[in-house]
């Protein structure tokens, strides 16, 4: 039963430190429980959300494709930016060529298959080290390393984001996990959004039933952040602020065992339950 609800209306604009995509607010009044701490708890649910779209595919988190050519290690750095698969391939040419401008690369892609190849040819020995970056291994749609020329193995995915997830460090969970980035683990996400618009435009979210149980006995700030489907570490909005609504219910236990004055004698403690039953023996009758 919710016994008292607080509804948080915040603009990342309106921060008390934090980036746009990673902020904390401290409220001007604690949120305490109005039941004992034994008796009730907080659920915390994200209602509403409009984010803008901002951030980039190729960030620079995700931007650096490690190779080894003769033994000797590189870093193809991306241009940070939104690609489609044809100006990926592009680019990955470009970079490859700034430190191996002797070699002679061809790049395909296959509208039946989604699959790329990606042809090079030189006197050297070259590792493409998508092991270190998944991200750009998704793109390719590689699983490994990949040992001079080769070709994907999976439909190329230049897009691999696929939802947005609002955390908070602030909110401590009960009974919430998580295997997005990594194994499974105790998760601090306290909502999921899928993203259906194309970037460039506004994310809006709107949820009426999923809540997160905390233990926290009062809430005093709310740090939020945003991380997308594939890492734990906040987007680059670019400066661009967010607006979410939160609301935070205190649900009471009831328990449905009526509590029994153990300092009465037995007799005393059975006379309201033998009332009830004679008042529902006669309710029974008088229908």
């Amino acid at each position: 039963m919710i016994v008292a609800s607080h509804n948080i209306f915040l603009s990342s604009q309106f921060r008390d430190f934090g980036t746009s995509s990673a902020f904390t607010v401290f409220l001007k009044q604690t949120i305490s429980k109005t039941k004992p701490s034994t008796r009730s708890f907080f659920n915390v649910r994200i209602a509403s959300a409009e984010i803008p779209y901002s951030w980039k595919q190729l960030d620079t988190s995700n931007n650096t494709l490690p190779v080894a050519i003769d033994d000797i290690s590189y870093n193809l750095t991306l241009e940070v930016g939104n690609y489609n698969i044809f100006q990926l391939l592009a680019e990955f040419k470009k970079k490859l060529l700034e430190v191996l401008p002797s070699a002679s690369v061809l790049t395909s892609f296959s509208n039946t298959s989604n699959f790329v190849s990606v042809t090079i040819v030189v006197g050297s020995t070259i590792v493409i080290r998508f092991s270190e970056n998944s991200f750009l291994a998704k793109m390719f749609g590689c699983d490994g390393d990949q040992t001079g020329s080769f070709t994907s193995v999976r439909p190329v995915n230049v897009n691999p984001v696929t939802s947005l997830l609002i955390r908070s460090d602030v909110f401590r969970q009960s009974g919430s996990y998580e295997a997005m980035c990594s194994s499974i683990d105790v998760s601090n996400a306290i909502a999921k959004i899928p993203i259906r618009s194309p970037p460039g435009t506004v994310i809006f979210f709107e949820s009426t039933s999923y809540s997160s149980k905390i233990v926290n006995t009062v809430v005093d700030k709310i740090s939020l952040s945003l991380t997308t489907n594939l890492s734990t570490i906040a987007v680059d909005l670019y400066g661009n602020d967010w607006t979410v609504h939160l609301i935070i219910d205190e649900v009471q236990i009831v328990s449905s065992i009526p509590e029994i004055d153990l300092s009465k004698p037995l007799g005393s403690r059975l006379e309201p339950e033998k009332k009830k039953l004679v008042e529902d023996g006669q309710e029974d009758q008088s229908s």
